[in-house]
């Protein structure tokens, strides 16, 4: 039988904010074989407006 593992995958995304605006970020995917019907996505937001300001991580389950 072949071992399952776990996948991730970063990706680059857009948040629509209106039809005129939108706001470029990042995004982090994974599947675990042990939850086979969930895909957890991290969205990274940038906390401050400078360029070396903090990330903070913003978790959705998708079932």
């Amino acid at each position: 039988m072949k071992s399952l593992r776990t996948v991730v995958q970063g990706v680059t995304a857009q948040l629509v904010v209106s039809r005129a605006y939108s706001v470029p970020g990042r995004m982090r995917l994974s599947y675990e074989p042990a939850g086979p019907y969930v895909i957890r996505a991290v969205f990274l937001a940038q906390v401050t407006s400078e360029s070396n300001g903090s990330w903070d991580e913003i978790f959705w389950l998708m079932a």
